[in-house]
């Protein structure tokens, strides 16, 4: 099932959720390439802007590739990246991924996002259960999906690497509410 999400835009007030630009690269670029933060996700170096470039362009089934990412604009402007990743079609689960730029944060951008991806995973793609892994470090993240309803049903101790230091990850999990 191929998803076109660019016609279909979630729309709240002033943000919304849309699918990735090929003009979305140059402010990937900026984001992804704070090296600050690369211990948070996957990222262990810098992204060319040909490597960005492309995965503007790339791949956006989330059927087929098992992840997808979204833009969040307010007034039309990209704030960050909400990604959905280890999308499963059998159980209908997925990991939530947010990048909010560093300039736009505390602002309630996070929370307006997680709105629309919810309506995204929940309604469109069906998906039943969604999964943060929080560094317990960050209390900012830890109480942005507690007020979206995650709960913490795990942890795991040292399982992220900042340079020498090791830190925690709470485990928060989103069930549909639309199922019991």
């Amino acid at each position: 099932m191929l998803v076109i999400f660019a016609a279909v835009m979630l729309q709240e007030g002033n943000h919304s959720l849309r699918a990735l630009e090929p003009a979305d690269a140059e402010p990937m670029l900026h984001w992804e390439n704070r090296s600050e933060e690369w211990w948070l996700g996957a990222t262990m170096g810098p992204w060319s802007r040909a490597a960005m470039q492309a995965m503007a362009r790339g791949e956006q089934d989330v059927w087929a590739t098992g992840q997808i990412r979204l833009i969040l604009t307010h007034n039309a402007q990209p704030l960050g990246a909400f990604d959905l990743y280890d999308v499963n079609a059998r159980n209908r689960t997925a990991g939530v991924g947010v990048l909010i730029d560093a300039e736009h944060r505390s602002a309630g951008h996070a929370s307006a996002g997680l709105q629309l991806l919810h309506r995204y995973a929940h309604d469109h793609l069906g998906l039943l259960v969604l999964r943060a892994d929080v560094p317990a470090n960050n209390p900012p993240s830890m109480r942005l999906f507690a007020a979206a309803g995650y709960q913490q049903t795990g942890h795991l101790p040292g399982w992220i690497r900042q340079g020498n230091a090791r830190h925690d990850i709470a485990i928060f999990v989103h069930r549909n509410p639309a199922v019991a």
